[in-house]
């Protein structure tokens, strides 16, 4: 499965890895964000592939938030920190909302994992019929293909008492896909050192298709730069009366 041990196996150390995050800074932009865009304190915010619950950790402050993500064992953690909050396994392609909501969150380029245009569009329609009329959709999505230079790297490291991590990765092309093979180095007392890889195929899907995307499904949609995320991130309405 497309990174399988971040999201199943390594998921108790994902917050560790993304220790250094700014989720706290983050949540407060898309609380600015939301307010601008006619989602006042205590709407009802859904976030879609929400993983550990970071974000919604910060934005239940001002909402009333729910979510749910693909993975089971990312979401023993989030209900761990949030036993409060609905949360549900689901697939983006093909989740189901008991009532509509006031604006859906998809962040931490999800969409990425989606594996054509038309999945890319099932999983748009799914939150074009989760959103009430009038509803908010912000959408981070991946690099474009312009964007996604052959040799760009990442390093996480975690340096705790006890337990050393650290993953790597050099980006490499393959027609529409980008693809990270994240070496893994997990170092624990009396067991040595560990060496893993965890391979992501991330589709670059341009933002044309992205807005086609929106516009099929009924939402209307625009880019906007946000302090904060070093990207452009969607920001889509679902047309009707509020």
């Amino acid at each position: 499965m497309n990174g399988s041990l971040l999201y199943h196996e390594f998921a108790l150390y994902y917050d560790l890895i993304h220790a250094r995050y700014d989720y706290a800074g983050q949540a407060a932009a898309l609380h600015d964000l939301l307010l601008g865009h006619g989602v006042p304190d205590g709407s009802h915010v859904l976030e879609a592939a929400c993983g550990t619950g970071s974000y919604l950790a910060r934005l239940k402050r001002h909402y009333a938030v729910s979510g749910f993500d693909r993975s089971e064992a990312m979401l023993q953690i989030a209900r761990r920190k949030l036993p409060d909050v609905p949360l549900f396994c689901a697939d983006l392609r093909d989740f189901h909302c008991p009532a509509p909501v006031d604006a859906i969150l998809c962040l931490c380029s999800a969409i990425a994992y989606l594996r054509s245009v038309d999945e890319l569009a099932a999983a748009v329609c799914g939150f074009a019929r989760a959103l009430r009329h009038g509803g908010v959709l912000v959408l981070r999505p991946w690099l474009t293909s312009a964007q996604a230079t052959e040799g760009l790297s990442w390093m996480d490291a975690f340096d705790g008492d006890g337990l050393k991590l650290c993953r790597q990765a050099v980006l490499k092309r393959q027609g529409r896909d980008s693809i990270l093979d994240f070496h893994w180095l997990v170092a624990t007392p009396g067991a040595g050192v560990a060496h893993s890889v965890d391979r992501h195929v991330l589709r670059l899907f341009e933002d044309q298709e992205i807005g086609a995307a929106l516009s099929q499904c009924g939402l209307s949609g625009r880019q906007i730069m946000f302090e904060g995320f070093g990207q452009p991130l969607w920001v889509a309405r679902r047309a009707g009366r509020t």
